[in-house]
């Protein structure tokens, strides 16, 4: 018997399939361009097209191996929300972890009397923002986008929530702004939420009554693969943002600075380090030089060109440049920005900012997680299409953050972490003898 995992994430949905080992027989992935034009700060996507890209990537997955499928599990961005009704439509658009528009009214965020520090894109601070500007619909209810998907699936009138989704949104304890009861239910992490339903089943070309597992967050479904001895190691991830994550015992640390603390499992949380610009900064590099060879009326290069050529040259670059890659500002202090120091006369080619840029995405990371995190740490289990494709990013990381590097098979990680979730309610069924 095989299960499914299910990524809706920022730019594309994934989906793969594993068998009883844990082993990928399946993966998949495409771009779904949800996104939606709106107001600088203001980041939102169609949250319907992201369901239809899900369906249709599950109706790709080749049919023996459909067949086979016996439990679901689905993950994704795991701050943003959407909003739909009792019959599962969608009453809002997706409103997703990149949007700053709680960061409009400086007072705002402040004002919210809540036991943890909200930050813009969280997704209790997006409803309180909604709800004191009456933009909340009437007899709405509130999920994340895979949670969304999964009610849908199951034919449930209200969505569910676990530990690691409600901790991204803030969690879930009451904002006086927010209605208490337009929060979706909270479920343990991996607790079966219900079945295929028999619509959802004929959509997707799967078996009806199949168990779905409670979604989960997007970065610990990415750890499940990534990690093979989550003691020893750190996860690193290179995609539009970046994270540098470590495992640790529930309670093993007092403190934790500006990374977050993040429910894994049942005894382990995850220590992460989440600077907002990983990939996205580097991609604004190579979008910047085609624009001023551009402006200087000349052949511009492709961007696929100019990635290329950037990587090339700073790996031949020196260190005098240092960058501080905070193009977005950071979580915990949103007037952050970037920076470019230690330029003279004698610098500044675009392979030694280049090279600054890609050893200021490393050390923005390690800067954020504590020293306790590294203790007893060998290597860095690597993943993210950034990452894969520039080995810039990777020495640079190895460089930094000093252990060495693992880069992990090109697979769809946080899919596979969803579907490794779902392979437990099957386990599960066959010790009760279902």
């Amino acid at each position: 018997m095989l299960s499914l995992g299910v990524d809706c994430g920022t730019s594309k949905v994934a989906v793969a399939v594993v068998d009883q080992a844990g082993a990928a027989v399946h993966s998949g992935s495409m771009l779904h361009h949800a996104q939606r034009p709106g107001a600088p700060g203001r980041f939102e996507q169609d949250g319907e097209l992201i369901c239809r890209t899900a369906t249709r990537l599950v109706r790709d997955v080749p049919e023996p191996i459909r067949q086979q499928v016996a439990a679901i599990g689905l993950t994704g961005q795991m701050h943003g929300v959407i909003l739909h009704d009792d019959a599962l439509q969608a009453r809002s658009a997706l409103i997703t972890w990149q949007d700053r528009r709680t960061l409009e009214d400086p007072a705002f965020l402040p004002s919210l009397r809540h036991p943890r520090a909200l930050h813009a894109g969280y997704g209790i601070a997006t409803l309180s923002w909604l709800a004191r500007r009456g933009e909340l619909p009437g007899e709405v209810m509130a999920a994340t986008i895979h949670g969304f998907i999964a009610a849908r699936w199951c034919a449930a009138g209200r969505s569910c929530i676990d530990p690691t989704d409600a901790q991204a949104w803030g969690g879930l304890l009451a904002v006086s702004d927010v209605p208490a009861g337009i929060l979706p239910t909270c479920v343990d992490h991996g607790a079966k939420i219900g079945e295929l339903s028999r619509q959802a089943a004929g959509e997707l070309g799967l078996g009806a009554g199949i168990p779905i597992a409670a979604p989960l967050g997007d970065n610990q479904a990415s750890l499940r693969a990534t990690l093979v001895d989550p003691a020893s190691e750190l996860a690193f991830t290179v995609g539009t943002g970046c994270q540098l994550a470590a495992v640790v015992p529930r309670g093993a640390l007092s403190s934790y600075g500006t990374s977050d603390l993040r429910p894994f499992d049942a005894r382990h949380d995850v220590l992460v380090a989440a600077p907002l610009c990983g990939g996205a900064a580097w991609l604004w590099l190579a979008e910047r030089a085609i624009s001023w060879i551009e402006d200087l009326g000349l052949p511009a290069p492709t961007l696929d060109e100019a990635l290329g050529r950037l990587d090339r040259l700073g790996l031949a670059a020196d260190d005098r440049l240092v960058m501080r890659p905070h193009l977005a500002g950071e979580r915990h202090d949103p007037r952050l920005t970037g920076s470019l120091s230690g330029l003279t006369l004698d610098n500044g080619r675009i392979g030694e900012i280049a090279r600054a840029l890609a050893r200021g995405i490393a050390a923005t990371a390690r800067e954020m997680l504590p020293a306790a995190a590294w203790h007893g740490r060998i290597r860095l289990m690597a993943s993210g299409n950034a990452l894969r494709r520039s080995a810039l990013l990777r020495t640079m990381a190895e460089a930094e953050l000093g252990l060495p590097l693992v880069l992990r098979e090109p697979c769809e990680e946080a899919a596979i972490g969803a579907a490794l979730v779902a392979r437990a309610l099957i386990e599960a069924a066959a010790q009760q003898g279902v």
